[in-house]
């Protein structure tokens, strides 16, 4: 599959689409090319096969101008076992200040500051100065994307069967997270936001709504506490039953989180999740920080 995506790149079988560029259309077959080439270096990792994995790896992260935390960690984790440490060190670097690494690739870079150090001192100061670059402009891209509109007026149960709405939680920050258990971008986001319910668990004026919501199932309530035994997080789940909920937010894919501030307005609006968890907690942190002020 990655061969083949590779010669299509070049020499495509098939004619290109009418509503794409031939630009557009390139970029597409390239992307596809890193998707394989990023999944064939996970695999040639998996069996110790670094020198060989190392260049599909460095080609997927690449074509996604270094710029994806996903594509970047295979990089690394290639690059960590197969170039030299301080080569490495370098590239990882470089994904830290542009705000590009994931946990696991700063846990890689942690490994190879401590070889060259002997110990971890000083590590925090270092990858936290190294980030500073890249949080500052993601706090100059969230404040540019602030909003204030009126939320729309909500009313549901929890899943002991206690009705809360927004207006009893007026003078509160809310955090409101559409999701559901089929949704895999939802799942994956939830450690990032269980890192953030930790981060803000003392703070009164902070509350967390999950909000489960499109659920295809016979017994959803069933189905949603099932699922956060299953994976032991402690959220406040609210159920939307009848889908009302996400239907006046507007929501048009999940998972998309709202914060609202403490005189009831939307001021932030995120969709999706882009594979980043410590990315997630900064930017959901930020967006609180911002809506209380």
């Amino acid at each position: 599959a990655t061969m083949y995506a590779k010669k299509e790149i070049t020499a495509p079988t098939d004619k290109k689409p009418e509503n794409l560029t031939v630009k557009q259309w390139k970029e597409q077959r390239e992307r596809t090319y890193a998707m394989y080439g990023d999944t064939y270096a996970f695999i040639l990792y998996k069996l110790g096969e670094y020198k060989q994995g190392l260049p599909y790896a460095k080609e997927a992260a690449t074509i996604n101008k270094l710029k994806n935390a996903e594509y970047n960690e295979r990089y690394a984790q290639l690059a960590e076992k197969a170039m030299p440490a301080n080569e490495t060190i370098v590239l990882l670097e470089q994904f830290v200040k542009d705000g590009a690494a994931s946990p696991k690739t700063k846990d890689i870079l942690k490994s190879l500051y401590v070889v060259q150090h002997k110990n971890d001192e000083g590590y925090e100061a270092y990858i936290a100065n190294l980030g500073m670059d890249a949080k500052a402009k993601k706090q100059a891209e969230i404040l540019s994307s602030i909003i204030n509109e009126p939320s729309p007026s909500f009313s549901l149960r929890d899943m002991d069967g206690k009705t809360v709405s927004l207006q009893e939680l007026k003078g509160k920050t809310i955090i409101v997270d559409f999701w559901a258990t089929w949704c895999g971008p939802c799942i994956a986001s939830m450690p990032g936001m269980k890192k953030a319910v930790e981060k803000f668990h003392a703070n009164e004026n902070v509350k967390f709504l999950f909000v489960d919501t499109w659920e295809n199932v016979d017994d959803k309530l069933k189905n949603a506490k099932d699922f956060m035994t299953k994976k032991g997080y402690p959220f406040y789940v609210l159920m939307d039953y009848d889908n009302k909920m996400v239907e006046d937010f507007k929501v048009s894919g999940i998972p998309t989180k709202f914060i609202i501030d403490k005189n009831g307005n939307i001021r932030f609006k995120s969709i999706g999740f882009g594979g980043n968890t410590d990315e997630l907690v900064d930017e959901i942190s930020t967006m609180i920080e911002l809506s209380s002020k």
